[in-house]
């Protein structure tokens, strides 16, 4: 590539004052929406937080409580729960800003890294790239998704990424941001097996273009597969209950029932498609941008465009249509435009065969065009924040009020639903601890998949036809309210989640007998939403 002249547009005072603008606007945005709280706890966060509190209190996940995550899910969100104890702080803002304070290192090592090796080579540009990285946690916050898995693998992979291309390019870089960068990715990569097929397909990527197999002997890469290696050695120091409930009972029925929540892929590609315009887009835009890019900017493109397209499969397979599990490619794609872009108002050559009076306009209208695509999404977003967070807090303030009602501070709740949302996050603003193992009532929606949709009693199995497995759990729900004796029960009478059409879980449990046997000293005192709110009886 040809060296710019220092009157290059990307170079300046005007173009840099107009990224830093940007780029402290979305910054102050993205702050200002985690500090004023504008959206509750992602319902996931929660129940995670939840599980963390009880692992803190010495209860056996998959025994003592059961949610279905991996256990590094647990192990990592006691990191709030004890520095909200430490500090005397409200958990859900701790969380909240411990990964504030995540996403703002984020892009900041990503800015540091593509100055070092060069991969953004004019004094705007790393300030856009900044920009675009902080635009993508305002997205998922307006999205509800603060703080899901797929958000912390994201703040975690892209400087990954950005630190694998320098040095497979032979930037020499500082010891402490190489580690960092490596623990980080190394635990979150961890938390969902598709995201460590991300890492290890990209980085194969890398190693086939460049054949630079001494990049496989930096220590960063010693870190991660160390802490891979520490991480699946500790599940044989689990206790035996923990092992054999994981592998033996959980992880069977989840492999035989868990698509019971997923949406038709017909379905799924119909209602995301302004989102699949805007991938063929940005993969349009990526080719173009890495036909004319150096080696090294090739190399990172050609990266995020393979973890775009892995993150779509992924998303696809899943075939949840849950949006948080579009993120790693939301993420991917948003770094993909930008870099891109960048590219081509950096590049020189590119600009020769052009007229010099569209030259002129040209590169000033595209710089424009990209300071307007990250500042609107971001301020849309940010409003659309502001009206969903009215109907969310509304939401969780109605349970608290109630929890808060009917129970006291030492007394535990329960709710049965197939749903974790409202039961989470509502259990943690009103800090109290559940009332049964099953903080989600995900086996009923898997031990009636595939049944046809019917009405009352046509679809419930009499006890006698019930699978050992369905039997099991109503026993350990019972065994539960009379173990706990929650002071209050929260009983969906609404539409089932992933259950078949017309199945209602209070007339479930009325019809199988349950309700009889385990909530006869409870009486129903009101409607909360879609629940019968049942309180224990005052002996």
């Amino acid at each position: 590539m040809q060296a710019r002249g220092q009157d290059h547009l990307m170079d300046t005072r005007l173009a840099v004052g107009l990224a830093a603008f940007v780029t402290l606007g979305i910054g102050g945005v993205l702050v200002g929406l985690v500090l004023a709280a504008v959206l509750p706890l992602n319902h996931d966060v929660g129940i995670y937080l939840q599980c963390a509190q009880l692992l803190l209190r010495g209860d056996l996940p998959y025994v003592d409580y059961i949610e279905l995550n991996p256990p590094l899910t647990h192990y990592l969100h006691t990191l709030p729960v004890l520095a909200a104890q430490l500090l005397g702080a409200p958990l859900p803002m701790t969380f909240q800003v411990l990964v504030l304070g995540l996403a703002l290192a984020s892009a900041a090592a990503l800015f540091i890294l593509l100055q070092k090796s060069r991969m953004v080579t004019s004094r705007a540009g790393p300030l856009l790239v900044l920009a675009g990285w902080l635009a993508v946690s305002v997205y998922i916050y307006s999205d509800g998704g603060f703080g899901q898995r797929e958000h912390l693998f994201l703040l975690a992979f892209a400087p990954w990424l950005a630190l694998r291309v320098a040095r497979y390019q032979g930037v020499s870089l500082r010891p402490f941001l190489v580690v960092a960068v490596a623990l980080v990715v190394g635990v979150l990569m961890l938390l969902k097996p598709h995201f460590v097929v991300i890492a290890c397909a990209t980085e194969l990527w890398m190693l086939v273009r460049t054949r630079r197999f001494a990049a496989l002997r930096a220590p960063e890469v010693f870190v991660v597969i160390a802490l891979a290696v520490l991480y699946a050695g500790h599940f044989l120091l689990l206790p035996d209950a923990v092992q054999t409930a994981f592998f033996q009972r959980w992880i069977p029925i989840v492999l035989e029932h868990y698509d019971a929540y997923n949406t038709s892929l017909p379905s799924l590609l119909a209602r995301e498609r302004s989102f699949w315009m805007l991938v063929l887009a940005g993969l349009i835009l990526g080719a173009v941008a890495t036909h004319q890019a150096p080696s090294g900017r090739k190399l990172l493109l050609e990266g995020l465009v393979l973890s775009l397209l892995l993150a779509i499969g992924s998303f696809l397979l899943q075939q949840k249509g849950w949006s948080y599990h579009r993120y790693p490619a939301a993420g991917f794609l948003g770094l993909l435009i930008v870099l891109s872009s960048l590219v081509l108002l950096e590049r020189e050559r590119a600009q020769e065969t052009l007229p010099a009076g569209l030259r002129a306009v040209g590169r000033p209208v595209a710089f424009i065009a990209l300071l307007v695509g990250l500042a609107f999404p971001v301020g849309h977003g940010g409003r659309n924040a502001v009206s969903y967070g009215v109907y969310r807090w509304a939401t969780v303030h109605r349970f608290v009020r109630s929890i808060q009602q009917h129970a006291g501070p030492k007394n535990r709740v329960a709710f049965i639903s197939t749903s974790v949302w409202p039961a989470y996050p509502s259990l943690i603003y009103a800090d109290r601890l559940p009332g049964t193992r099953y903080l989600c009532a995900f086996p009923v929606a898997f031990f009636y998949e595939g049944t046809p949709s019917g009405r009352g009693e046509e679809m419930y199995r009499t006890a006698a036809r019930q699978p050992a497995e369905e039997r099991r759990f109503l026993e350990e729900l019972g065994e539960d309210l009379v173990r706990y004796q929650p002071a209050v029960v929260y009983v969906s009478t609404g539409p089932c989640q992933a259950c078949p059409g017309g199945f209602e879980i209070a007339e479930y449990l009325t019809h199988v007998g349950w309700q009889a046997r385990f909530l006869a000293g409870y009486e129903q005192v009101e409607q909360v939403g879609r629940y019968a709110v049942y309180v224990r009886k005052v002996a």
